[in-house]
C-alpha cells in the first residue's frame, strides 16, 4: 500500500498533461500512486496518459464516460490505497517537494491534513523547507478566517482515514470544493501550515474558475449554500464557529445575487442578471434558507433594497 494517492481528474488537456505528469515523476518522494480518471475527454488525452502509465506502474489510468469533474474525483477517492490523499488538477503541477514536505507535516505532527500556498508563476514555488506551524480548534479557525485555509482541494494533503465517506456533490458544478472542503474542516482535529509555495497553480482562460458569469455558476454556488445550510444547520459547534458560518453561507447567496451581476464585463455592466437572480435569492428568502441578517450592515441594506426595489424593478 502507498503512502499517498494522488487523485487526478482529466478531461480536454492533452497540451498540459504532460507536465502535469512530470512534476509527479519528480518527486522526492517516491511511495506514492497517481489514480488518473479520464473523463470522457475529447482529445488526446487518454492516448498521453496510456504512455505515461506504461513507464511507470505507479500511474493507473482508469477511463469512463463522461460525469464530471465532482464524480471523477469521487470515483478517484473510491480507488485510491494510500495512507494519505492528495489532488492534483491536471492542468496544474506540483514542486518536486510537494509529496515530501506535505507528508513529512502530517506524519511529524499527527495531523489530520496539511495545506501549503500556491503559486501562479512556476519561478515562485519554493525550494528552501520551512518549518510546519500546527493548528487544534480547526473548523473556528476555518469559518473565522483566522487561519488562511481556502477552499481549494489542490494544495492540501488528507489523512484517507478522515475523508473516505467523504464525497464531492455532484449534482453541483461550481461550488462543489467549497462543501467538499467545509465537511472537512468540521471533522478535522489537527491541521498543519507548511509555509511554503509547493503547488503551480496555472491560470487559463476557459477553465471553471476563470468563467464568466452564467445561469449555470449562479445556480451552482446558491445550490452550495443551500447544502451548506442544511447539512451544518444542526451539528454542533462553538457561538463564534456559528455566527461566522451563517455569514458566509449568507455571504454566497448575496454575492451571486447582487454582488457578481454587476461587475463590469468588457466595460459592461451585467445588471440584466437581476431579472434571474431576483426571483431565486427571494426564493430562498421566504424558504428561511437565506438569512440576510446574518450578513454586514451594509450589505443587510443592499439585500433590502435589491429584495424590495431594485431586483423586482429589473423584472
Amino acid at each position: 500500500m502507498p503512502k499517498i494517492s494522488v487523485i487526478i481528474p482529466i478531461y480536454n488537456v492533452e497540451e498540459y498533461l504532460p507536465a502535469c505528469l512530470d512534476s509527479l515523476l519528480s518527486q522526492t518522494f517516491t511511495d506514492w500512486e497517481a489514480v488518473c480518471v479520464v473523463d470522457g475527454s475529447p482529445d488526446n488525452s487518454g492516448e498521453i496518459l496510456k504512455e505515461y502509465a506504461l513507464k511507470d506502474s505507479r500511474i493507473r489510468a482508469v477511463f469512463q464516460e463522461n460525469r464530471g469533474v465532482s464524480a471523477t474525483r469521487n470515483r478517484g477517492l473510491g480507488l485510491a490505497t494510500g495512507e494519505y490523499v492528495c489532488y492534483l488538477d491536471s492542468d496544474d503541477e506540483y514542486s518536486p517537494f510537494f509529496l515530501e514536505r506535505m507528508y513529512d507535516a502530517v506524519r511529524d505532527g499527527k495531523a489530520d491534513v496539511a495545506y501549503c500556498e500556491h503559486a501562479r508563476d512556476k519561478e515562485q514555488l519554493s525550494t528552501a523547507p520551512t518549518a510546519p506551524v500546527y493548528h487544534d480548534c480547526v473548523f473556528e479557525n476555518f469559518v473565522t478566517k483566522r487561519l488562511n485555509i481556502k477552499i481549494y482541494i489542490h494544495n492540501k494533503i488528507f489523512r484517507r482515514d478522515l475523508i473516505k465517506d467523504i464525497f464531492f456533490p455532484e449534482n453541483i458544478a461550481i461550488g462543489e470544493d467549497a462543501v467538499y472542503i467545509y465537511r472537512i474542516m468540521y471533522r478535522t482535529e489537527k491541521i498543519a501550515h507548511v509555509p511554503e509555495r509547493l503547488y503551480y497553480y496555472r491560470e487559463r482562460s476557459g477553465s471553471a474558475v476563470n468563467s464568466s458569469l452564467s445561469e449555470k455558476i449562479i445556480m451552482s454556488n446558491f445550490m452550495a449554500a443551500e447544502l451548506l445550510f442544511k447539512e451544518f444547520n444542526d451539528k454542533a459547534m462553538s457561538r463564534l464557529s456559528r455566527k461566522y458560518l451563517n455569514r458566509r453561507t449568507a455571504y454566497r447567496f448575496f454575492k451571486f445575487a447582487v454582488t457578481e451581476p454587476i461587475h463590469s464585463e468588457n466595460g459592461v455592466h451585467k445588471k440584466e442578471w437581476y431579472v434571474y437572480t431576483w426571483p431565486l435569492l427571494k426564493k430562498y428568502k421566504d424558504a428561511g434558507i437565506y438569512k440576510p441578517q446574518h450578513l454586514t450592515l451594509n450589505n443587510r441594506i443592499r439585500s433590502w433594497l435589491f429584495l424590495n426595489f431594485t431586483g423586482r424593478q429589473k423584472r
